[in-house]
């Protein structure tokens, strides 16, 4: 299960992101998964539960939204959503070439309670 190396690092960037921003408790994040991660929500959501416990992350809301992986054909350009990992324009049917989205895994949004100023 990856999932637990992906909320690991995760949970890195969002207590570094909470310090820089004096935030004492996080309320809510969101992520953008690429469908090459193989991210199953599930179990991240599992995984983020159990492995937030005792962080300023216990207890937030996480978002996971997914994004579709979409290539580029070589010969007519076209971007075509990729299905089943055919890698072929359903167009002219030449190979796709450059994949466009689909591999990301982005922090997009952290939100948290700020402390009281000095």
């Amino acid at each position: 299960m990856h999932e637990t190396s992906i909320i690991e690092e995760l949970l890195a960037i969002v207590q570094r992101t909470a310090e820089e921003n004096r935030l004492v408790r996080v309320t809510g994040l969101s992520v953008r998964a690429g469908e090459m991660r193989a991210v199953v929500p599930e179990l991240m959501q599992e995984a983020f539960t159990v492995m937030s416990r005792g962080t300023l992350a216990e207890g937030a809301t996480l978002e996971i939204e997914s994004v579709p992986l979409k290539a580029r054909c070589r010969t007519c350009r076209r971007i075509v959503r990729v299905e089943q990992f055919a890698f072929f324009c359903p167009r002219c049917g030449k190979a796709l070439s450059e994949i466009v989205s689909g591999k990301e895994l982005d922090l997009v949004q952290v939100t948290g309670d700020k402390g009281d100023s000095p």
